[in-house]
């Protein structure tokens, strides 16, 4: 009896886990890649995530047009209650859930130099953060 009580104390604190990983691709490689609004790197990346649900995607590359998908990621069957209890907490194994999203990019039409850098600076524009002036902000 004690030792069915050692390993079923051994098994939870040691047990399994499930690692979520979003694989986002894009064609060319090398686009900033937002996920939820938060950059997660250039094409090729990987993520971790730990719920399941819409996750929005948003790549953004000098030259081409800017993707922004919802995507939807949903739990596979070991995921899902009663099994998640198994899966997360008493499974000897480490489980892998990978998701993966492949975009081809779009190259933006050819333009003016004045209307190409108006663009860019729209397209870019949330990326900046606010500088305050060296005289001091208002005044």
């Amino acid at each position: 009896m004690r030792l069915a009580v050692i390993l079923v104390v051994g098994a939870v604190l040691s047990g399994g886990c499930v690692e979520r990983e979003i694989q986002i691709r894009s064609l060319p490689a090398g686009a900033r890649v937002y996920l939820d609004g938060e950059y997660v790197g250039l094409t090729p990346c990987t993520s971790s995530f730990e719920f399941y649900g819409t996750r929005e995607i948003e790549l953004r590359k000098p030259g081409y047009k800017v993707v922004r998908r919802l995507e939807r990621v949903s739990a596979p069957a070991y995921g899902r209650f009663p099994l998640d209890l198994f899966s997360e907490v008493l499974s000897p194994a480490r489980l892998r859930d990978v998701h993966g999203f492949s975009y081809p990019l779009e190259p933006l039409p050819p333009e003016g130099e004045a209307e190409g850098l108006y663009r860019r600076a729209l397209e870019f524009g949330h990326e900046g953060e606010a500088v305050e002036s060296e005289s001091g902000g208002e005044g």
